[in-house]
């Protein structure tokens, strides 16, 4: 009888500790490896900022039905360890994916996607921390700060005032808050990268520095829309400093214009500032703007030519002469058909209201 006993107690200790096996195995399952579905769709993006925190990171992760049960995936993220090294970035996730693989991807960085941005020739600064801003969720006002502190120049080499001018305008891929400092030695690595030496000793036999020619490539990338005129304007700018004549180029006064670009006012022209090219001969102090490959080439290789003045002919190109005689003549003549373009577009407007 004894041994009966024995043996039904020992049954039941057998089958409740498979019952609690199977009950821990179970629970487990759900809480590290039981896949997240997500409606309407295969996959999904999660974006973590600086400054949140596990908790408020979890409150996102239900709000967008990242997650089925945030009492499992809590209990997961503690048993796992490590919900004080959450990292910031942009993450992917297919559904299906366990709490495990969602938490150890936020806690170690796993699953970061690069986000691609394209910063286009002739942009300022300001209008990059926006573009930056937007794409990355960066602080644009701590990369301005950034880009105008000299500092910044002189730890990546570049003898300037400031890095206006050598942001160079490129495809990029960076994730998500990537610090500010990064983004600008990523550029400012592209620029040295699109002015090699070759370029540099170039520069030393037209007797200029780098700065000069980064000057007169953004004022030569404000002017042009196309790239094959480029050489040609630069020509011009040339031929103007040789004479000691003012180059009165525009983007210079667009670089003083706070809300710009818009068009150029004869107000504008008479704002007191060495980067006004229209009160002041010579180059400015510093680029107007972060200009392309083919305006650093123009800058420091001309065109050849005796031209003096251009302006636009209404095509997105220009007419170029030697003497202000015949440049006046093109100026009448594209303000004629400028005047007659806006008389055009009213009267469109008029009969448009009228209907």
């Amino acid at each position: 009888m004894e041994e009966m006993r024995m043996r039904r107690n020992l049954r039941r200790v057998i089958y409740a500790a498979i019952l609690v096996f199977a009950l821990v195995g179970t629970l487990s399952y759900v809480v590290f490896l039981q896949g997240n579905d997500f409606d309407g769709g295969t996959h999904r993006f999660f974006t973590i900022s600086r400054g949140q925190t596990f908790f408020t990171v979890v409150d996102s992760l239900e709000a967008q039905g990242l997650i089925e049960n945030r009492r499992w995936f809590m209990l997961a993220s503690k048993v796992l360890g490590g919900t004080e090294h959450i990292r910031v970035g942009r993450y992917r996730f297919e559904s299906g994916v366990s709490n495990t693989t969602i938490f150890e991807s936020l806690r170690d960085g796993k699953n970061l996607v690069l986000i691609s941005l394209t910063i286009s020739e002739g942009r300022r600064s300001r209008g990059i921390a926006k573009i930056l801003s937007l794409s990355l969720g960066i602080d644009s006002l701590r990369f301005a700060r950034l880009v105008h502190e000299r500092a910044s120049g002189t730890i990546l080499g570049i003898q300037a005032e400031s890095l206006e001018g050598y942001l160079f305008p490129e495809t990029y891929s960076f994730h998500w808050q990537t610090d500010e400092s990064e983004i600008i030695k990523a550029m400012v690595r592209q620029f040295e990268l699109a002015f090699p030496d070759s370029l540099r000793a170039s520069t030393e036999r037209l007797g200029w520095d780098m700065n000069e020619v980064v000057t007169m490539a953004s004022i030569i990338q404000g002017e042009a829309m196309m790239v094959d005129e480029m050489p040609r304007i630069s020509g011009v700018y040339h031929n103007r400093l040789r004479k000691g004549m003012k180059l009165q180029a525009d983007p210079t006064i667009q670089f003083l214009i706070e809300n710009g670009p818009r068009r150029v006012l004869y107000s504008d022209l008479a704002v007191k500032s060495p980067y006004n090219t229209y009160l002041y001969k010579g180059l400015p102090p510093g680029p107007v703007n972060n200009p392309g490959r083919v305006a650093l080439l123009a800058a420091v290789y001309p065109e050849s030519h005796d031209f003096l003045f251009f302006v636009a002919d209404g095509t997105g190109r220009h007419q170029f002469t030697r003497t202000y005689a015949e440049h006046m003549r093109h100026v009448r003549l594209y303000r004629k058909m400028r005047n007659e373009m806006l008389s055009n577009e009213a009267e469109n407007k008029k009969s448009l209201s009228v209907r």
